[in-house]
């Protein structure tokens, strides 16, 4: 077996690594696998006691369908299985199982074609190379081109979920209300890209993709007072301005075109029919300053 380098103490004390060890080894007497190691906050060596356990297994293409199928039995030589779903097209299954001190794991193995292993030294921990053919390599930053085109997809698909706001009239207030927390994950995408950052933890760490000031800009935002149609539309409307600034800032910073079109069709569309429905906005609604009445 192989593990990388510098790995804090602290961190190999978790239950999730041992239990990822007693599956690594139950694995390596498959003949099919060829490489088992972890990805994502375990990989890299910041996880904690509530994080995912991100599997990679290897195999050749031909052995997938078959080791699959009885993949949930091997789970279950080392703990049991609560949960087991087939994802992505088979590319990822979904565990929920128990260890073997009833605690709670959450594993998400990724299936993985073994002619192609090379692997980020910094974001993976090897567990089982069966024919030392695993390489780990440097990673490589992300390039000027794929921070813009990922600004440009994020960017617009905030507006074209922020055009959606006027369904409000049909009183569903919890979809709208959910709306106003998928917004926000679109602005924390945003803010971490125009640091070039790209999305890289998983649900419950993007206070890291944050600065201070956002991450309580954000949180006063998405915080209802009441679960209204006019709280809901002022969260919208505030996130619509923190878009704009952190949107235009990231935008420009890495030579990209803010779509300043699209947010002014989409925003003219948006409070047209708000206000025919009976929500009174302030004249000037490119400034945001709306009082939702």
């Amino acid at each position: 077996m192989k593990k990388s380098l510098d790995e804090p103490s602290q961190q190999d004390a978790l239950p999730q690594y041992a239990f990822a060890d007693r599956l690594a080894t139950a694995l390596s007497l498959d003949s099919r696998v060829r490489a088992v190691w972890l990805e994502g906050s375990l990989g890299r060596g910041q996880g904690d006691r509530h994080s995912d356990v991100d599997l990679h297994v290897a195999l050749k293409a031909e052995d997938l369908p078959e080791f699959r199928t009885g993949f949930e039995t091997t789970l279950n030589r080392v703990g049991r299985v609560l949960r087991h779903h087939v994802l992505f097209g088979g590319t990822m299954v979904g565990t929920l199982l128990l260890n073997k001190d009833d605690q709670l794991i959450a594993l998400q193995t990724w299936l993985s074609d073994a002619s192609s292993l090379e692997i980020n030294e910094r974001r993976a921990r090897v567990l089982y190379d069966a024919d030392q053919t695993v390489r780990l390599v440097p990673g490589s930053a992300t390039k000027p081109d794929e921070i813009r085109q990922s600004l440009h997809v994020e960017i617009t698909y905030f507006w074209t979920l922020f055009s959606t706001l006027p369904a409000i009239e049909r009183g569903e207030l919890l979809s709208t209300a959910h709306r106003v927390h998928l917004l926000a994950n679109q602005v924390i995408l945003v803010a971490s890209l125009g640091r070039g950052r790209t999305r890289d933890v998983g649900d419950w760490r993007l206070n890291e993709l944050l600065s201070e000031h956002e991450r309580r800009h954000l949180e006063q935002i998405v915080h209802l007072p009441e679960l209204s149609q006019p709280a809901i539309i002022a969260a919208h409307y505030r996130l619509a301005a923190f878009m704009r600034e952190i949107g235009q800032a990231a935008s420009s910073a890495w030579q990209g075109e803010y779509p300043a079109t699209l947010e002014r069709a989409v925003m003219t569309h948006v409070s047209r029919d708000l206000e025919r429905m009976g929500f009174a906005l302030e004249p000037d609604w490119v400034t945001y300053e709306k009082v939702i009445k």
